[in-house]
């Protein structure tokens, strides 16, 4: 997949969004880092059943569809006046990232779902600023739903917070210039 670039006519926030997207990818590609996990897809819309039907006719443990949702923004600072500004606002969004992980049989679901969190969270945090684009990344939760013995997939949430700022006001105004 080819490196995620800044788009400077969107949003900080979409930005962000779109290098989480791009790192997500990049599962299993990074050199020099073991990953039993191999992402197949990053979507930013919920996953449909034909998308999880295809995940379960994968060959392989571990291989992965992933969804990111966008949830509550929580913004601080940016306290201004008519004519001043005094600081800068500090965005907290939190994001899902739901993920489905193929389990064969003789695999244990909840020890591959573990591995693909563990996974998809380090590569988060192998630069959790996404190259100065935010300024922090971390983890708030996860959430398993590994099912029965008879399941082809395991599924789970990976609750993430990711912090950048802006001018106040201005959601389009470029931190990095």
């Amino acid at each position: 997949m080819a490196a995620f670039v800044r788009d400077p006519t969107e949003s900080i926030r979409e930005n962000v969004i779109r290098a989480l997207q791009a790192r997500l990818m990049e599962v299993q590609a990074i050199p020099d880092v073991e990953y039993k996990t191999l992402v197949r897809k990053v979507h930013r819309r919920p996953l449909d059943k034909a998308m999880l039907t295809e995940l379960g006719n994968a060959t392989k443990t571990g291989v992965a569809l992933v969804a990111i949702h966008e949830q509550d923004e929580r913004t601080t600072g940016g306290a201004t006046s008519a004519d001043v500004t005094t600081s800068e606002d500090r965005v907290n969004l939190r994001v899902l990232i739901e993920i489905h992980v193929r389990v064969l049989k003789g695999a244990e679901p909840a020890t591959v779902l573990n591995r693909a969190f563990s996974d998809l969270y380090r590569s988060i945090m192998r630069d959790p600023t996404f190259d100065d684009l935010a300024l922090d990344a971390f983890k708030r939760g996860t959430e398993a739903d590994v099912g029965g013995d008879q399941e082809a997939t395991a599924g789970g949430l990976l609750s993430v917070e990711l912090v950048f700022q802006h001018k106040p006001g201005d959601d389009r105004a470029l931190v990095w210039e």
